[in-house]
């Protein structure tokens, strides 16, 4: 929110109604907010937000990594993308595959060594909701983001890949105190 807060109209988060008290102190004319009654994944989460969104091209984050580039940048980009980060180990994250710049497909933990994994920061097309009814379910009962590239390239919608400057994913409670120091850190240098 920080990031792309000044270069933006409208911020929504999607959260679970129940949820609503841990964002009491958000309180900011940009920010609106979608509703997902159950967490049925992250492609379902954005499909909760499509009256909120008119725009051809949107910026989608996932609220739970730490993603420092430049937005102001990023929020010109023109067409549909999604942004990858180099690390050492791919196997704990969905892999970018990718050929000329352009987006083949999104390997879930299928590789391990070098390569590029999915930040969860996409430039989206509109063309999503449309399709949405299209992803498949998962064997654990979601709709997964990482399949929606997949269906819009059936209707020419292709993505290309960028890699951000910085990613940090935060999957448990020893990667979110991690990230809390980080932030406290970045902080103190900034101000």
């Amino acid at each position: 929110i920080d990031g792309i807060r000044e270069y933006v109209n409208k911020i929504v988060i999607v959260i679970n109604p129940s949820k609503e008290k841990y964002f009491e102190k958000i309180k900011d004319e940009k920010i609106y907010f979608a509703y997902q009654d159950k967490p049925l994944g992250t492609a379902h989460a954005l499909y909760c937000a499509k009256d909120l969104i008119k725009d051809e091209l949107f910026l989608v984050a996932m609220g739970d990594d730490i993603i420092i580039d430049d937005f102001e940048e990023i929020l010109k980009i023109n067409y549909p993308c999604v942004f990858g980060y180099e690390v050492e180990d791919v196997s704990n994250f969905g892999a970018l595959i990718v050929k000329d710049d352009k987006l083949e497909r999104i390997a879930e933990k299928e590789f391990s060594g070098k390569g590029i994994a999915n930040t969860g920061l996409y430039v989206m097309h509109k063309k999503f909701f449309e399709i949405f009814n299209q992803i498949p379910i998962s064997s654990k009962g979601e709709y997964y983001l990482t399949e929606a590239p997949r269906i819009l390239k059936n209707y020419g919608i292709e993505f290309f890949v960028k890699k951000v400057k910085f990613w940090f994913p935060i999957n448990n409670c020893s990667e979110l105190q991690k990230a809390e120091k980080m932030i406290k850190k970045i902080k103190k240098i900034l101000l």
